[in-house]
Order: C-alpha cells, then structure tokens, then sequence
C-alpha cells in the first residue's frame, strides 16, 4: 500500500525531477521526506505490539528459565528480517517510479539508508512495546515518539545540526540528498568562490 502511494506521488510529480533543466528540488525533497517518513512510520507501527501482546505468556516463562536477552534477540531479528524487505520494496518502487541519478553505488547506498532507517524504526516500536502497560496503548506511544522525527528530519524547516541530531530521519535525508548529487553542480560552481 505504501509503495503504490510512492508510485502515486511520483505520477503526480512527474518522472523526470532530477533532470538538469526540467526537475524540480522541492519535488526532490518532499519525495525522499515521503520515503523517510513510510520507512519509519510503517516500521514502528509493525512492531509497536511485539513485546506488550506477550506479556502474560512473557512472565509465565520467565518462571521457567526463560532469558530477557534470546527473548529480545528473537524480536530483533526477526525485524531486521522485515526490515530488509521493507528497503528493497521502497527502493526499488523508488526507482522504478522515478528516473533516478547514479548507477548501482547509488542503488547500494539508498537501500543501506533505507534499510537503517526502517529497522530504526522497528526498534523504535519494539521500545514502545516494552513501555507500553497495554495493547491499547501503543499507538499513543509511538505516535508520541514519532512526531519530533518527522519535525526534526530537516525535509520541512532547516534547524541547527544539535538540535535535530537525535533524529535518524535527518539523517537519512541528508544521506538521501548527498546520494542523489541534489544541488551539487550549483554547489560546485567557481562562481561561489568570487568575492561579492
């Protein structure tokens, strides 16, 4: 569902926004805020109900020997699992639904970022899970916990590095901007380096 609203966004915005006289850098920045965004939401909101829908069982085999760390491990891999499907789908639906710049390096480094930023996310809502006291509130917590990461990801306001630092969603579009060489041939104009 999130990879056809990808496809949708980039029917919308065209194809062609990393052309050199064509594209656009706002479309650029709200695409990769979208893809930053689906990543981490749809990863949290995945896991936010692992740890606290076993809780009665959890401490019934507690009693039995049952060790916090293979336990947690469990949960852990298993979404670092989900995690790599969750950056091949959002990768490659990126791919496919713009004409992106670069080759297989760039491929490489999109679907790293992407898949660290997805398990992030997972272990974001594993944390929630462990926090939260019932089912019912998960969602809360992990809305509380997500909302400073779509305002501190640096996609909507421009803030200072310490300030949004914590945020793996800046991050990840500041990777995604680098990867993507949006503004590094106005950025390397000789132009720059002439006096006023």
């Amino acid at each position: 569902l999130v990879s056809m609203l990808d496809v949708l966004v980039a029917f919308m915005m065209g194809r062609d926004m990393f052309d050199f006289t064509a594209g656009s850098t706002e479309n650029i920045t709200m695409s990769f805020f979208l893809l930053i965004i689906f990543a981490v939401f749809v990863g949290a909101l995945s896991q936010m109900r692992e740890i606290v829908k076993e809780n009665d069982i959890y401490r019934r085999e507690r009693l039995v020997n049952l060790k916090i760390f293979p336990y947690v491990f469990s949960k852990v891999w298993f979404a670092g699992l989900l995690a790599l499907y969750h950056a091949v789908a959002y990768v490659g639906i990126h791919y496919l639904a713009y004409d992106m710049p670069g080759g297989r390096l760039e491929f490489g480094l999109m679907y790293v970022t992407t898949f660290l930023l997805a398990f992030s996310g997972m272990m974001l809502g594993l944390f929630t899970s462990a926090l939260a006291t019932s089912a019912n509130t998960a969602p809360m917590l992990v809305i509380l916990l997500l909302m400073p990461q779509v305002v501190l990801s640096g996609a909507l306001v421009t803030l200072p590095g310490n300030v949004s630092a914590p945020a793996v969603t800046r991050w990840a579009f500041e990777t995604y901007m680098g990867v993507s060489g949006v503004g590094s041939d106005v950025a390397a104009d000789l132009c720059w380096q002439l006096p006023e």
